[in-house]
């Protein structure tokens, strides 16, 4: 003979296990938002940082182009005015797309504050 069942689909689930199942599907869901807010994020700031590196990297190849424009490379001179454009043109992206976010807007407000008379004496070479 046979034990009769419950239900039709079987033994019922005990009220510990709908609970965990719930747990497990919160967690899940926290998970899931915790990461999409993290990539997010990520991908927001993703052009601050590089911005941020080209203008370091740009910085030094100024100075550099700069003591050969001073020594009289006519080449430094062309290649200084290019450079302190892409320095002028990175700045302006870090100010209009990323100058207003709280969690970056006080380094970038160094940078400019920075460039200002850095751009002035710049011009003095050319």
């Amino acid at each position: 003979m046979s034990t009769v069942m419950d239900t039709v689909g079987g033994k019922g689930r005990s009220q510990s296990t709908t609970m965990w199942l719930w747990v497990l599907a919160a967690s899940l869901l926290v998970f899931a938002t915790n990461t999409g807010y993290a990539l997010w994020k990520t991908a927001r700031f993703g052009g601050a940082n590089t911005s941020a590196s080209n203008l370091q990297v740009n910085s030094q190849k100024l100075a550099n182009l700069g003591r050969e424009a001073i020594n009289g490379d006519a080449e430094a001179f062309k290649a200084f005015r290019e450079t302190k454009s892409q320095i002028e043109n990175d700045v302006k992206l870090l100010n209009d797309r990323f100058g207003a976010a709280p969690d970056v807007s006080g380094p970038i407000s160094t940078v400019t504050s920075t460039w200002v008379p850095m751009g002035k004496n710049a011009d003095q070479i050319l």
